[in-house]
Formats: structure tokens, sequence, C-alpha cells
């Protein structure tokens, strides 16, 4: 069945995310006042065949973030999936970790820094890894003590990300990566009994919004973290 999905809206009422064509996905955009949908510039991509491109976030000035597939004559198949940006009608890829084949972006902040995962070596057995791209460049965030991959999904004004790491939800700021379990106050009545899962969202006054399990009852819940400063 055919049908479109809405995925992110910024301060303006721009909203983004993706329709099904039938034998793919493309990436759109409901603006104006009657918030008419408007599809959004596909990249290039001369040897794929099912096409899924996606946007998945918009910051206030129009700019969003997504993945789909470009062409990549280093790859077997001369195609691989790539984070992309679009801007002023302009679709581009912001490439890969040094090595890496794939990408793909999550989020965007209002100074246009995005984050997301990319490979971190060829071939479809390579770890991903959480990178945040600033000015060009993307710089690979690692992961947390003992894992092998990660993913970022949201950065803030502030340059605070979150995202996940194998082993959980982490927080990351100024070049250092924390599992988000082990900021909550021990002295704070639900952190004996909160398993987190997937750090969500965080906006500009660092509140982080993440899913994650009651263990006195093992229902899933959505908690709402709070910064103590």
């Amino acid at each position: 069945m055919r049908g479109a999905v809405t995925v992110a809206v910024n301060r303006n009422g721009e909203i983004v995310g993706y329709s099904d064509n039938g034998t793919g996905e493309d990436p759109v955009l409901w603006s104006g006042a009657d918030h008419s949908m408007e599809p959004l510039p596909e990249p290039a991509c001369n040897q794929c065949g099912e096409i899924i491109v996606r946007a998945n976030a918009i910051n206030d000035s129009g700019t969003a973030v997504g993945t789909g597939p470009v062409n990549v004559p280093s790859s077997p198949t001369g195609a691989g999936n790539a984070a992309l940006e679009w801007q002023g009608g302009t679709v581009t890829s912001l490439g890969t970790l040094s090595g890496g084949s794939e990408s793909a972006a999550s989020g965007i902040n209002g100074e246009a820094d995005v984050v997301g995962m990319s490979q971190v070596g060829p071939g479809s057995s390579s770890p991903w890894h959480a990178f945040l791209y600033h000015a060009g460049a993307m710089t690979d965030l690692g992961t947390l003590p003992g894992d092998t991959a990660s993913n970022a999904v949201s950065i803030n004004g502030s340059g605070e990300i979150v995202g996940g790491s194998d082993s959980g939800p982490f927080f990351y700021v100024n070049g250092t990566m924390f599992a988000l379990k082990s900021l909550i106050d021990s002295t704070d009545p639900l952190a004996a009994v909160v398993q987190l899962e997937g750090a969500v969202s965080i906006n500009a006054q660092g509140w982080i919004a993440v899913n994650g399990t009651d263990t006195r009852d093992g229902t899933s819940r959505a908690f709402l973290l709070l910064p103590s400063h």
C-alpha cells in the first residue's frame, strides 16, 4: 500500500519524511500554509535497483538530513548508502568515515552539525560508529568501552549528542562519551530500577528523551532525563 510517513518537524512547521512510491521510498517535504507535500531531490545512483531514500531530520533553517543510495565506485555493486543533506533544493552526500563504505544521518542542529553512523571499514561486516559532521569534516565519536558499534541520533545547539552503543545509550560532550545510565544521580528513586535502552532526542536545555524498562515489573516505559545543574 502506498502512503507517506512523517519523521520530523521544525519550528517553522516544515515537516520531512518519506513516501512509498510502489517500488521504493522517496524523501518528501511538507511546507507552506497548506503543508503541501513536495519531493526532495534524490542523489544520482546509476547502479541501484530498488531506491530507498529517507529524510530523517530538519533544522529551523530548513536544512534536512537523511540517507539514500549513491554511486560508490569502490563498492562491488557500484552503489552504497550515504548520509545525505538537503539544502536550498540541492542534495549532497556527506561521505563516510575514513575507510568506510556506507553511512546514514539521523540528526541535525541549528548550526548544521549532523550526527549519524558510518561504517569504519569496507564490506558489509564492518562495524558502524557514531559520527559528528561539522564544517565539512566527519569525526568518529567511537563507542562506549568494550563495545564495537555505536550510532548518534540527536544533537542540540550546544553540541551535546545522544545515541546508542552496544552496551546501552550514551551521552557525548566535549570529546567524551559517557554511558547515559552512569550519569543518573544515585539518590534518584528510579536509579536502581531503570534499565535504559535507547536515547531518542536531546533538546536545547539538555533534556534527554529515552526509552527503557522498569525492572520491577518488566514494563517498557518512556523516560525524561533532566540535567541537575
